[in-house]
């Protein structure tokens, strides 16, 4: 019976309360056992078991790589799960937020956006539009004979959906 430093005190592999490591005489830890070798278990919210692997052990401990801590600790982190929410889904809330404007501009602002923008960007994420994308909405309103005013209130509705987004760290930069 071989014998391990577990919490700083030696003791019989087999005094594990899990058992041992299943590949070997290594306490059932993560950072010893050869088949856990730089993972993390993790459970999603759906309750399947999801494993991460990290590069070393310090990401493991500290909880990602240097370049995603850099980013967080500076305010530049965007978070994917929102990124993949759909531009409609953002839309309709940046319309509910849009309780202090005046009853006309309200009604201005849903018009546009039920015309003009969401039929090009309804079912598309967040993350995925850019600025070439905008470009073409912008080229597309134009050649199919929209006043200049009408384009320009599109634009500006979208920026603001887009600028939602942004604050809410769905997106690193605005594309427009």
């Amino acid at each position: 019976m071989g014998r391990s430093l577990v919490g700083g005190v030696r003791r019989p592999l087999d005094s594990d309360p899990r058992g041992p490591c299943p590949e070997g005489p290594y306490p059932w830890r993560s950072s010893d056992c050869p088949t856990d070798a730089g993972k993390r278990r993790t459970a999603t919210p759906a309750g399947r078991e999801r494993v991460k692997h990290h590069r070393t052990r310090t990401e493991r401990r500290t909880g990602g790589s240097p370049r995603s801590r850099t980013r967080l600790n500076r305010g530049d982190y965007v978070d994917p799960t929102l990124g993949r929410r759909p531009f409609a889904a953002w839309a309709s809330d940046w319309l509910a937020g849009t309780a202090h404007v005046r009853p006309k501009t309200y009604a201005h602002y849903e018009s546009v956006l039920r015309v003009h923008v969401l039929p090009s960007f309804a079912d598309e994420p967040v993350n995925a539009i850019r600025p070439a994308d905008v470009r073409r909405f912008i080229a597309e309103r134009v050649a199919a004979g929209a006043a200049p005013g009408t384009v320009r209130s599109a634009r500006k509705v979208l920026r603001l959906v887009l600028a939602t987004a942004r604050a809410e760290g769905a997106i690193r930069s605005n594309p427009l």
